[in-house]
C-alpha cells in the first residue's frame, strides 16, 4: 500500500511543470517562486515582479505621456500588490517608495514635465486666505474705506497738512496773466486836464525791477516814475463773503513802495479801503497801524505849479510813507461786518508837487510809488 502511494506521488511530481512544484511555504520553491499556500504549489512571484515594474516607475517617469495619470497607472500596478497577501505583499507596497523615488528621478526634458497630485494642487487654502486678508487690508488702509470715501490720512498725505490747521484761502489774485477783473480811475473830484491814474498790470522793470512772483503785478508806472498830482485807486471786482459769516477773515497782500517826502513833513502815500456794499461806502479800519500819515504838498509857491484845487481824498489819513525797503508782506483784518456778498477792496495813492514843474515825463521825477503784488482773502 505505501509503495503504491508512493508510487503516485511520483508519478505526481513528474507529470508537473516548475510553475506546478509542490510546496508547503516559500522556503520549499526555488528562487523567485513563491508557495500559494491555498493550491500548495509555487508560483512565480507576482510581487518581486511588481516592484521591478515599480522600479520601473522611475522608468514610467519618462514614460511617453510623463503625465501624474501615469503615475496613477503605475500605482494600479501598486494595487495588483496590494493583491498580495503575504509580506511579499507588504513588501510591493514598498512600490508606493518606489512611486515617489519616481516623482523624484530625472524627468526627460523633451518630455512634458510630470506633475503629481500635489503639484498639481492649488494655493493651500490658509495662504490664499493670508493673500485674501493683506490684500484686503492693503485695500482697505491705501485706498479707500468700506465706505468708499477716501480716508483723512490718505487727504492728509495729499494736502500735507496733518491737522488741517492753517489759513484757508477764499482767493487769490496774482496778477500773473491779467489784472483779473480789478479796475483802477481817479478816486476825487479834480476835473483838469492831468493824467490822475498811472495805476497799471504787467511785469514791473522799475522800482523792485520786477513783481515780487511770476510774471505780473500792479504798480504805479511799471517801467518809469510817478509824476505830481496823482490821485488814484485800484478796485477789485466784487467778492462774496457771506458764506464765512461768524468766522475771522484776513486780507493779505505784498507790495513795495518809495515815496517822496519833505523836510516840512509833506508825505505822498497810500492805503487800504474796504467796502461791504460793492464800493458805495469806504473805509479804512482801524486796527491795522500804518508807519505814518500821507499829507499832500497841493500847491508850489509863489511861482510854482499848484495842483487842481480839488481836495486831496487821500490827505491826512493814516497810510504807508516813504520807503519800505523791498517786498514786504501786510495783513489786515476783515471787520464781521463787511462779510457781505459785495465786500471789495481798494487800494488809494496820491502824490503832491514833489518836484515844481509841469512835467509829465516821469522821467523828470525821481520815485518810482507802489507796487502790488499777491493779493489774498484768507479764513484766519
Amino acid at each position: 500500500m505505501k509503495k503504491a502511494l508512493l508510487i503516485m506521488l511520483l508519478s505526481f511530481f513528474a507529470a508537473c511543470s516548475v510553475d506546478d512544484e509542490m510546496c508547503i511555504n516559500n522556503f520549499d520553491c526555488p528562487e523567485g517562486m513563491v508557495c500559494n499556500q491555498m493550491t500548495g504549489t509555487c508560483e512565480e512571484d507576482i510581487a518581486n515582479t511588481g516592484d521591478t515594474g515599480d522600479t520601473g516607475n522611475t522608468g514610467d517617469t519618462s514614460d511617453t505621456a510623463n503625465t501624474a495619470d501615469t503615475g496613477d497607472t503605475g500605482d494600479t500596478g501598486n494595487s495588483g500588490d496590494t493583491a498580495d497577501t503575504g509580506d511579499t505583499g507588504n513588501t510591493g507596497n514598498s512600490g508606493n517608495t518606489g512611486d515617489t523615488a519616481g516623482d523624484e528621478a530625472v524627468i526627460d526634458e523633451d518630455a512634458d514635465t510630470a506633475v503629481n497630485d500635489e503639484d498639481a494642487d492649488t494655493v493651500p487654502d490658509e495662504t490664499a486666505d493670508e493673500i485674501s486678508d493683506e490684500s484686503a487690508d492693503d485695500l482697505s488702509d491705501e485706498v479707500l474705506t468700506d465706505t468708499g470715501e477716501i480716508p483723512d490720512e490718505t487727504v492728509d498725505d495729499i494736502t500735507g497738512d496733518d491737522d488741517a490747521t492753517g489759513p484757508v484761502t477764499v482767493v487769490n489774485y496774482s496778477f500773473n496773466t491779467d489784472a483779473q477783473g480789478w479796475t483802477h480811475q481817479k478816486i476825487d473830484s479834480a476835473t483838469a486836464s492831468w493824467p490822475y491814474d498811472m495805476w497799471e498790470q504787467g511785469a514791473a522793470t522799475s522800482g523792485p525791477g520786477s513783481c515780487y512772483e511770476g510774471a505780473g503785478c500792479f504798480g504805479f508806472n511799471l517801467d518809469g516814475n510817478y509824476i505830481n498830482c496823482q490821485r488814484a485807486q485800484l478796485i477789485s471786482p466784487a467778492i462774496d463773503l457771506s458764506a464765512y459769516t461768524g468766522q475771522s477773515l484776513k486780507l493779505e497782500f505784498m507790495h513795495w513802495y518809495d515815496f517822496w517826502a519833505s523836510p516840512t513833513s509833506y508825505y505822498d502815500g497810500g492805503f487800504v479801503e474796504f467796502s461791504g456794499n460793492g464800493g458805495t461806502n469806504w473805509s479804512q479800519i482801524s486796527g491795522f497801524t500804518y508807519p505814518g500819515i500821507v499829507k499832500i504838498k497841493k500847491e508850489g509857491g509863489l511861482f510854482d505849479p499848484s495842483c487842481d484845487s480839488a481836495t486831496f481824498y487821500a490827505t491826512n489819513k493814516p497810510g504807508f510813507v516813504q520807503t519800505n525797503s523791498g517786498w514786504t508782506k501786510a495783513e489786515i483784518d476783515i471787520p464781521a461786518e463787511m462779510l457781505t456778498a459785495n465786500f471789495k477792496i481798494r487800494f488809494v495813492f496820491s502824490s503832491g508837487i514833489q518836484k515844481n514843474t509841469t512835467s509829465q515825463d516821469p522821467a523828470t521825477y525821481s520815485y518810482p510809488g507802489w507796487y502790488v503784488d499777491d493779493v489774498i482773502v484768507a479764513v484766519k
